[in-house]
């Protein structure tokens, strides 16, 4: 084992797991100690050839993965890394992927974070051994969302298509709701009654409430979230902005002297609240459609490909599984056949339909 240590101006180092490809030997190990031993601001390097993991401490301040990386690539090894799709909760706007990849990329060990808002999916590029799922749930929870893992052939099926198309019909109803009970106190406030208005101010109040605490509590349960967290987000722009004119409008429904008092005239504002939560509502309503319609869409696309290709190996034809097929590989395409994989073609010709992929319905001719 060889151990360097390099002068370096922060206090805190950073230790972390890689999974190293190619060792066979003790010459091995060495020669990959050495290489990471002489990036600047690695303080040590330990290298284990029975579980192929490199151990390594830096200053995270000069190091990031990548000069790592490099450095075994340079001494003529690699760094394995896998794949997980992890399904996010909570998130309805832009603003919400860019919180969450960025709250996974500053977990150590992750070199690429890609999120999908329309199927809810969080694809990770990460190093085994330098982080795990656990990571990124406490990760994506400290930014104010939830994480859920999916085994990797999972794809959206019957049981997220009953979530989804129970979370439109939840959101249908809350708008329905909401904006029908908007447009009954917006009238009431531009009717010329015959009496004092501020009579109507505890009937508007019952009117407000369960809008105001049942439609509007998942904006109240994302805002508390993020908040919890030390962030903020759409739900805390809503939840502010409606609790405050609905707190005003009951204080003065339940206390109209001391607005008086102050020469002011008693008004309240339950329709501003009850309708702005009705508008988000009808917002995150047509989003959940949209979503639906994505996530059908790609069921069927996904459904077009083929599972299974015909390779030519040692003279023979086998049929075998996409996983299994490897760069190099030939394979045949009989008439009619799907293309499986992207490739060349060495022999033969064929008209070939690429409408999934351009649009066009008119098959082309390949050769």
């Amino acid at each position: 084992m060889v151990i360097e240590e390099h002068p370096s101006t922060t206090t805190t180092n950073q230790e972390i797991s890689l999974p190293i490809i190619g060792m066979t030997c003790a010459s091995c190990v060495r020669r990959v100690e050495r290489t990471l031993g002489k990036v600047p601001g690695v303080a040590a390097a330990n290298v284990n050839l029975a579980t192929e993991q490199a151990t390594v401490s830096y200053d995270p301040a000069q190091v990031k993965l990548p000069d790592l990386q490099a450095a075994v690539e340079q001494a003529g090894y690699g760094i394995r890394r896998e794949e997980v799709s992890l399904a996010v909760q909570g998130m309805t706007c832009a603003s919400c992927v860019n919180r969450v990849e960025r709250a996974l990329k500053k977990v150590p060990g992750v070199e690429s974070v890609a999120v999908n808002l329309a199927t809810e999916r969080a694809t990770i590029h990460y190093y085994p051994g330098a982080a795990s799922v656990a990571d990124f749930r406490a990760a994506v929870e400290r930014a104010g969302y939830t994480l859920e893992e999916l085994a990797a052939e999972d794809e959206p099926g019957e049981a997220l298509a009953a979530e989804r198309a129970a979370e439109i019909r939840s959101l249908r109803t809350k708008f329905t709701m909401s904006f029908a009970v908007g447009v009954l106190l917006m009238a009431a406030m531009f009717i010329p009654w015959p009496f004092d208005h501020t009579r109507l101010f505890p009937l508007m109040f019952l009117l407000a409430t369960p809008i105001q605490f049942w439609a509007g509590w998942q904006f109240y349960r994302g805002a508390w979230a993020a908040g919890r967290h030390g962030s903020t987000n759409m739900n805390t722009l809503v939840a502010v902005g409606t609790t405050a004119a609905y707190g005003y409008s009951v204080f003065v429904t339940f206390f109209p002297q001391f607005v008086q008092r102050a020469g002011l005239q008693p008004q309240v504002y339950y329709e501003s609240a009850v309708i702005i939560i009705a508008l988000i509502l009808m917002g995150r309503w047509l989003e959940a459609r949209a979503k639906g319609q994505t996530s059908a869409a790609i069921t069927a696309l996904l459904g077009l490909a083929p599972k299974t290709a015909r390779v030519i190996r040692n003279g023979q034809e086998l049929d075998l599984p996409l996983a299994e097929i490897v760069t190099g590989d030939l394979l045949r395409v009989r008439p009619g056949d799907k293309v499986p994989v992207d490739g060349t073609i060495v022999e033969g010709s064929s008209a070939v339909d690429e409408s999934m992929l351009t649009g066009e319905s008119i098959p082309v001719e390949k050769r």
